[in-house]
């Protein structure tokens, strides 16, 4: 039980700290006039990136054993993922009439949540936290 509070801690921070960069370079690319699935697109898959090295390392404590193939379903996760957080935006914002930026805060606590129970159960399940 204190294993998994500390590692839901440590997933908050980095989660935190990934979704930090993704929002930022979201709205920098708004900002500069680019279209908002293409602004979504870029910042979530550098944001990905950054996530899945943090997570690797501090989080789930990935070893060598098995890294190719968790890194695999890892971004397996993440590419169906940008799909239904670059879906879900565009219904917030353009069905809904939700402002593009309560949009995307909205859509990213919906993703976070659900790509943390995936690569809890699916992804780094047989790993410790340390």
């Amino acid at each position: 039980m204190k294993r998994n509070l500390i590692e839901l801690i440590k997933y908050g921070f980095w989660g935190c700290v990934s979704t930090g960069i993704n929002l930022l370079l979201f709205y920098l690319f708004i900002y500069l006039h680019m279209q908002y699935i293409g602004a979504n697109v870029l910042s979530y898959v550098i944001a990905v990136v950054f996530s899945y090295v943090f997570n690797n390392l501090f989080v789930f404590r990935e070893n060598n054993a098995g890294r190719l193939e968790k890194g695999i379903k890892y971004f397996a996760m993440r590419g169906v993922s940008i799909l239904v957080d670059s879906a879900l935006l565009a219904f917030l914002y353009e069905i809904c009439g939700i402002d593009i930026v309560v949009s995307k805060i909205i859509d990213s606590l919906i993703i976070i949540i659900s790509t943390f129970i995936i690569s809890k159960l699916f992804i780094f399940k047989n790993n410790s936290a340390g």
